[in-house]
Formats: C-alpha cells, sequence, structure tokens
C-alpha cells in the first residue's frame, strides 16, 4: 500500500491554468510502482465492459498524473461549471457522450478529456478500464478508462464546460476511502459515498468510480 504523503493539491480555475508547465514525454515511460500493481489487479479482476448495449453510452478519463518514480501520483478531477446541461457544479471526471466518429470508447474519454481540460491523448498512457457505472437515474451507462500522464502539465480549460480542475492524491484515496455522505440536490436527499476534495464533495456515480479504483489497490 502507497504510503501517506501530500496533502490534496489547490484547485486550479481559468485564472491560473498556466501555472503547470508539460515536461518531457519520455519521462513517461519510467516504471511505476503504483502503476504496475494497478495493472496486475485489473489483469486479475477482469474488469470487462460491453459495447453493444442499448444503453446510451458515455465514457470518462480518470487521468492519474506524477512527475517522477517517488513522488505522489495524483488523480485529476473537474467541477462542471454552471453553463452545461446536467449536473452543474457537479465533480466528475473528463468524459462525455460517445460521438459517431469515435473509434472506441476509449477514443471518446481522450478526445471528451482534451476538450475539457487540453490533456492531448498522445500525453495519455492507457493502464486500463474499469467496470461501467450507471448514473443515479441509471439512464446513462458511464464506462472508465485509467490513464497516466507526466505532472506538471500545462492545462487549458474549457471555461464553458469545467470551472476548475484539482487534484485527489492518490495515496490519500487509498489511506482514507470514502464514507457514506446524504446530499441534498433541490428538494431532494439522495444516499452516496463521497470524499472531501479541495473544498468540494465528490459523490454519485465519480465517487463509486473512485471505490472501484480504490479495491483495486487493496
Amino acid at each position: 500500500m502507497l504510503p501517506l504523503l501530500a496533502p490534496v493539491l489547490t484547485g486550479i480555475d481559468s485564472a491560473d491554468r498556466n501555472r503547470f508547465v508539460r515536461t518531457a514525454p519520455e519521462r513517461q515511460n519510467r516504471p511505476m510502482e503504483w502503476e504496475q500493481q494497478l495493472r496486475e489487479s485489473l489483469k486479475r479482476s477482469g474488469h470487462y465492459y460491453e459495447q453493444e448495449r442499448k444503453d446510451p453510452l458515455s465514457s470518462v478519463l480518470i487521468p492519474i498524473g506524477q512527475a517522477q518514480p517517488g513522488e505522489p501520483p495524483s488523480i485529476l478531477l473537474t467541477k462542471r461549471s454552471m453553463h452545461v446541461e446536467t449536473h452543474k457544479g457537479h465533480v466528475s471526471f473528463p468524459g462525455g457522450f460517445v460521438k459517431a466518429a469515435d473509434r472506441d470508447l476509449y477514443q471518446t474519454a481522450l478526445r471528451e478529456c482534451e476538450e475539457e481540460v487540453g490533456l492531448r491523448r498522445q500525453d495519455v498512457d492507457l493502464i486500463g478500464r474499469l467496470d461501467p457505472v450507471a448514473t443515479r437515474e441509471k439512464d446513462i451507462l458511464i464506462c472508465p478508462w485509467i490513464g497516466k500522464f507526466v505532472l506538471p502539465y500545462s492545462f487549458r480549460i474549457n471555461e464553458v464546460e469545467v470551472e476548475k480542475i484539482f487534484f485527489l492524491p492518490l495515496d490519500r484515496l487509498i489511506q482514507e476511502g470514502l464514507r457514506p455522505v446524504n446530499v441534498k440536490v433541490g428538494s431532494l436527499v439522495f444516499q452516496s459515498i463521497g470524499i472531501s476534495v479541495d473544498g468540494e464533495l465528490v459523490w454519485g456515480a465519480t465517487a463509486r468510480i473512485l471505490k472501484q479504483l480504490r479495491e483495486l489497490f487493496s
């Protein structure tokens, strides 16, 4: 299990999105202990998805960034803007609905991630996929993909879709896990699991995806 290392990184909004500068891509090829453990766990678990389901499909990327071996990896999260049609202001992973031009579900996740935060597909190395997760209304099936990238990085935030990006240290997720939460949305109260990151509550489908990821390290 990874040691507890760094606190939650400060969120990045459109005002300081140029704070990070991308480093040489060849650094991404260095082996990392957490990545090896993750790949082995994914092989054993046999995570699988059905491309031919009738459900409306969406695809998200779980981007895990690390500067170099020995430094703490962190999971990139986004806070949705108030301009999007659904789930305004909620925390999510970069992603969206499948388009006809997408070669497969992984390409959907890469395209959406590049459109939302400027993380280019050629800078992401696929690690694997998790089981699909349905939204709370159970009308949309979300297919999560895990990819690694090198920090620091020069993100370009699409302000129409994303209010800010921030990071959850992977070791914090592993050590603390998620807890039961009650979330009020309008006049409704939802029971979920969640974790607070950078002053934001991660809950719902995003939290259930994080739970799957955490279980791969147990």
